[in-house]
């Protein structure tokens, strides 16, 4: 879906972790 895009909080993507917005 085009809602679901894996984005980078901040700038840095902590390990094992996908923030879907």
């Amino acid at each position: 879906d085009k809602n679901k895009k894996p984005i980078r909080v901040g700038g840095r993507r902590p390990p094992g972790f996908t923030p879907f917005r």
